[in-house]
């Protein structure tokens, strides 16, 4: 695998009441992630919060404006929410990137979980992209896989948005995701989600989950904004984490 750095971020929930201090919070936070001179960043979807087709148009766009002022490229995955009054279309219009890409031989895969015939928080890989990843993952060589949703399984009973709605937390057809992935973990290095709102990292049957910290925990009652992670790659995976308030937490899985 190459030896890159990626920042990531997820879940800014960019609404118009909270988008100015949200905004100010990323310029603070872009300037500890870009210090660490990553190659690209990788925003994990729900860049809005779904106030309504007006104002996720109009924030989406300040937002991608502000990602076009970085000295890095960036690439956005579609969310939940972020296609709540969007249609994929618009969202891939809006961000510039494709909302997801498998491609046999490389070292990266991008999964769109958003599924907006799904109602609330819920997500789904559709059949085009699991055709896709099952034509592709023999050729994977060390790749990583990119997607908003997780597409495993860990408890949720005491996270403060998903423990009463766990059907919510995940993606719906994980088992089929994963059905195509884990005979590969020789070839994958690792997944990476966002949607739980909280640091984790779980091993599920041999291969590596990490769980990026939502960017704006507003609605949480500690309020903290301005989690986000770095991926490295290459001899080995590192994955280092820094939450909200600061916490960081830092995970090596060999190559």
């Amino acid at each position: 695998m190459t030896d890159e750095t990626v920042a990531l971020v997820s879940d800014l929930h960019l609404g118009p009441d909270s988008a100015d201090p949200l905004f100010d919070a990323f310029e603070e936070t872009a300037e500890r992630f870009l210090a660490r001179d990553p190659d690209e960043l990788i925003v994990m979807g729900d860049v809005v919060a779904g106030a309504g087709p007006t104002a996720d148009r109009r924030l989406l766009a300040r937002f991608v404006d502000r990602l076009d002022d970085l000295p890095i490229p960036y690439r956005v995955l579609p969310g939940n929410h972020d296609v709540d009054h969007l249609d994929l279309d618009a969202f891939e219009d809006l961000v510039g990137t494709d909302r997801w890409r498998v491609d046999a031989g490389e070292d990266r895969v991008y999964l769109d979980s958003s599924a907006p015939r799904l109602s609330g928080s819920r997500g789904e890989v559709d059949t085009a992209q699991l055709d896709a990843l099952a034509d592709a993952v023999s050729d994977l060589r060390d790749a990583v896989v990119f997607v908003h949703h997780p597409v495993h399984y860990r408890p949720v009973d005491d996270n403060y948005w998903f423990g009463e709605h766990p059907e919510e937390a995940f993606c719906g057809n994980k088992r089929e995701v994963r059905a195509i992935l884990e005979p590969a973990t020789d070839r994958i290095a690792a997944v990476v989600n966002g949607h739980l709102h909280a640091w984790h990292y779980d091993d599920a049957d041999g291969l590596g989950h990490f769980t990026v910290d939502s960017f704006n925990k507003r609605r949480n009652p500690r309020g903290e904004t301005g989690a986000f992670a770095l991926l490295r790659t290459g001899e080995a995976t590192v994955l280092e984490h820094r939450a909200g308030d600061g916490t960081e937490h830092r995970v090596r899985l060999s190559a």
